[in-house]
């Protein structure tokens, strides 16, 4: 009698691991003034990665100098003990510093003020004198600057000097002097022409407008006549 015998064959099956790559993380990078100091940059994790992009060096130094004004994406990037490889990107803003600049020095005679404004409407201001006005008034000598802080807390300066000492002459005064001194039209807001008799040498001759700032300065001399 014959026997059936019947053989099975089980197979192992082929497990395929699949691991996924590292979860990276970028936090927020808070913005900087374009004057920052460089710094590094540890927002990634885990740690031990490496940043790149502009403004980028040693693998995590972030210079605002070397990236300029403007928004830039910096990329994150971190391999763990298995040659994996997981990213991420994150923006950094370096901000314009505001642009302050009250004029060039001015001399002032007698009584004259001088305005000087620090612009940059919106910001906080703080001058040489404890002032915190975005304009201030002067009428005598002195060493004028000013402190600008705009609303991204970046901050410029300017700094002016006004001399109240020199010994001016108006007009009134050299028409006392026997002089004739014309000036047309006036007030002018283009073309003013100025006539002379009666003064004779070198002369400096200053046109300020009611604000007394200086218009135009140029030595002349003078014939008679």
């Amino acid at each position: 009698m014959l026997k059936t015998i019947v053989c099975r064959v089980t197979e192992t099956p082929t497990i395929t691991s699949r691991v996924s790559a590292p979860m990276v993380n970028f936090t927020v990078v808070p913005d900087v003034c374009a004057d920052a100091s460089s710094f590094p940059l540890f927002q990634g994790s885990p740690s031990g990665g490496v940043y790149s992009g502009t403004g980028i060096s040693s693998d995590s130094i972030f210079d605002p100098a070397v990236a300029g004004v403007g928004n830039f994406t910096i990329d994150y990037n971190f391999t763990d003990t298995n040659s994996r490889l997981g990213s991420a990107s994150q923006d950094v803003t370096v901000n314009a510093l505001p642009i302050v600049d009250l004029g060039d020095d001015i001399e002032l005679c007698g009584a004259q003020t001088a305005t000087f404004d620090a612009g940059n409407t919106g910001s906080s201001f703080l001058w040489k004198n404890g002032k915190t006005d975005q304009s201030l008034i002067v009428n005598q000598s002195h060493t004028v600057w000013a402190v600008v802080t705009d609303l991204n807390s970046c901050v410029a300066s300017d700094t002016v000097i006004v001399d109240n000492t020199a010994n001016c002459v108006g007009v009134d005064e050299l028409t006392q002097a026997g002089a004739i001194i014309k000036l047309y039209p006036n007030p002018t807001v283009r073309l003013l022409n100025v006539s002379i008799q009666g003064l004779e040498g070198d002369v400096q001759l200053e046109v300020l407008d009611v604000h007394a700032k200086l218009l135009m300065k140029q030595s002349l001399n003078l014939q008679s006549g």
